[in-house]
């Protein structure tokens, strides 16, 4: 489903939030979607010993308890592509203010970086599914499609102890078949509702202002945790939010419970 975003106007205050912010060279890492692709498409619907806990833990209540999204204003923010070398950067932003976030993360990244991963999970960030190569899965087989998907699914596992339960196809692209394979590895497919084009709009201000004006109540916004203006910009998006009277929580949190095999672009709001 496709949703209009509602404008918000932008408190002055925000350039002061952003002050000394820099803008970074352009990254070489590709992002999702590709050129021209704003919003999530409206694909097809479903067929029907643990790590010990980081000193992060303690400085965030945000997972202790969460909030009812069908009776507050929540938004849930992701950031795909990780862990990348910015990762712990972000989780700072998030850990200093008790906010939490939903990471979509690659295997082999995992594999390379589980200590950043581990940080996050324990810090009350919910951690998914991003394929382990990022390839078009509608374009791929089932069996590939089924390798992509285990693959991450057991190299978070290692790290966490737990397997992901959110899927986030890469570039939004997915299928029935590839919703159903995810359903039968346990994972819901989660899209978004809005964002602020991260990979095109290259500075902390813009994606601030565009996160800040295209949110709803209810939102998955997408982002990326592999741009340096997107990590400056997260401390005033979430000081920014919480003016505008959102609560941040994670996509399962906005969800609600969300089910194995079923296609989702937003979460619950108030009636």
């Amino acid at each position: 489903m496709v949703h209009l975003p509602v404008k918000y106007s932008v408190a002055a205050g925000l350039a002061v939030l952003l002050a000394g912010c820099a803008t970074p060279a352009d990254s070489a890492e590709p992002t999702e979607p590709p050129p021209g692709v704003t919003q999530a498409p409206a694909t097809t619907s479903t067929p029907s010993a643990a790590p010990s806990p980081s000193a992060d833990s303690a400085t965030t209540t945000a997972a202790a308890a969460a909030p009812d999204c069908s009776v507050v204003n929540c938004v849930a923010i992701t950031y795909d592509d990780g862990p990348s070398p910015l990762t712990n950067q972000l989780l700072d932003a998030y850990i200093q203010r008790g906010a939490v976030a939903t990471f979509f993360v690659h295997g082999p990244k995992v594999a390379n970086d589980p200590a950043t991963v581990l940080r996050a999970f324990d810090a009350g960030m919910e951690i998914g599914n991003h394929s382990s190569n990022h390839p078009n899965l509608t374009l791929q087989s089932a069996d590939v499609v089924a390798q992509e998907l285990s693959d991450t699914q057991q190299e978070v596992a290692k790290v966490t102890g737990q397997a992901p339960r959110l899927l986030r196809p890469p570039y939004g692209e997915t299928s029935a078949t590839v919703n159903q394979i995810a359903g039968q590895q346990g994972l819901s497919v989660i899209n978004w509702t809005d964002g602020p084009a991260d990979w095109e709009n290259r500075d902390a201000a813009t994606v601030v202002n565009l996160t800040l004006a295209r949110v709803r109540p209810g939102a998955i916004i997408l982002m990326h945790d592999t741009h340096q203006w997107t990590v400056d910009a997260a401390p005033a998006i979430i000081d920014g939010l919480r003016q505008q009277g959102y609560e941040l929580v994670t996509v399962s949190q906005l969800i609600g419970n969300p089910q194995p095999g079923q296609f989702y672009t937003d979460g619950q709001a108030p009636a």
